[in-house]
């Protein structure tokens, strides 16, 4: 067929795959604003039962300490972006500008809740959110640079870090987004999550002298140490290949929700970044066969993962970021 394949990299979805068992492609949309105290996740994918259909999930963190959240299937995709039950990612401009819009049923919990018991059903009221993405940074092009690690983060795999603005309606009132950080990620490859035992998935930026950061780090059950580490460094149009000197990977559970500190090394020397308070989280999990559900616990094995919006220093800098850290305390199978 024509049109993206799943060789190239392009920001449409794919219209050829790979005939290779647990392929699938997916996208994620981070977003939050400090001022409003808000972080907002978006996950989509394809189905490993049926690669034209859509899984999606969208989980907003509000100020009173609420998560609401909505999940689902669908073949709303097209070829400008996935599409499932009610939401939809439109890629406007290749490698810079994105739109994300949900208008559905949504359910609400705490993070407590979440992630002692995961999802458990209730009443629905109509969530509506509108973002728009715009890159303030180039894309980085990570490749895992261990095979194991790359069959659960993705073979091929873009990053981005932007600004966004929009808004999120929900049981009548609206939370407004201006110019918060955001970062977004699209993957191709084999999705195969049974050794995986913690990982660390961060970004930030620092406006001011246009420095950032992205690090995916991952360790594997039965194996030692940090198993998969990639890092590079932002600073304004350019990107620094860094080795990963140190990065927080829970061990534990409680460790999902610590703060954490990544020191990269590049050709500008070592990096250190700390986060200093989450803003707000979003509570998810990851189960097999691949994929993201809502909260920690899923009524069989699966992983703990605390999404949100962080303040960090990049070098004593101040500025915002995302922090995702999991942990599966059993193997996921």
């Amino acid at each position: 067929m024509m049109g993206a394949s799943c060789e190239d990299m392009s920001e449409y979805p794919a219209e050829t795959f790979l005939d290779i068992p647990w392929w699938c492609e997916n996208y994620a949309l981070m977003s939050g604003d400090p001022n409003s105290r808000i972080s907002v996740f978006y996950g989509s994918g394809r189905w490993h039962g049926d690669l034209s259909v859509w899984r999606e999930i969208v989980a907003v963190n509000l100020p009173d300490g609420r998560t609401v959240f909505a999940k689902g299937f669908g073949r709303r995709g097209d070829d400008k972006g996935p599409g499932g039950a009610f939401a939809k990612l439109d890629v406007l401009e290749d490698g810079a500008l994105f739109r994300l819009t949900y208008d559905g049923p949504m359910w609400q919990s705490t993070n407590a809740e979440l992630l002692a018991h995961g999802f458990r059903d209730g009443a629905t009221r109509r969530g509506r959110l509108d973002l728009s993405f715009r890159g303030v940074a180039p894309v980085w092009n990570m490749n895992g640079d261990s095979a194991a690690a790359a069959d659960i983060a993705g073979a091929l795999h873009v990053e981005q870090i932007g600004a966004v603005n929009g808004s999120f309606e929900f049981d009548g009132q609206t939370h407004a987004l201006v110019d918060g950080y955001s970062i977004r990620d699209h993957s191709r490859g084999p999705r195969q999550p049974s050794a995986y035992l913690g990982s660390c998935w961060a970004s930030g930026y620092c406006a001011g002298s246009r420095t950032g950061y992205h690090v995916y780090a991952m360790s594997l059950r039965d194996r030692d140490g940090v198993n998969m580490s990639n890092g590079v460094v932002v600073k304004g149009d350019r990107l620094y290949p860094a080795q990963v000197i140190s990065v927080t990977v829970p061990d534990n559970l409680d460790g999902v929700q610590q703060l954490l500190r990544v020191v990269l090394r590049s050709e500008l020397g070592d990096t250190t970044i700390v986060a200093s308070e989450r803003i707000a989280n979003v509570v998810t999990g990851m189960i097999a066969p691949y994929d993201t559900v809502v909260g920690g616990r899923a009524g069989q094995p699966s992983a703990a993962i605390v999404d949100g919006l962080v303040r960090i220093e990049i070098d004593g800098e101040p500025g915002y970021g995302w922090s995702e850290l999991g942990f599966a305390p059993e193997p996921l199978a």
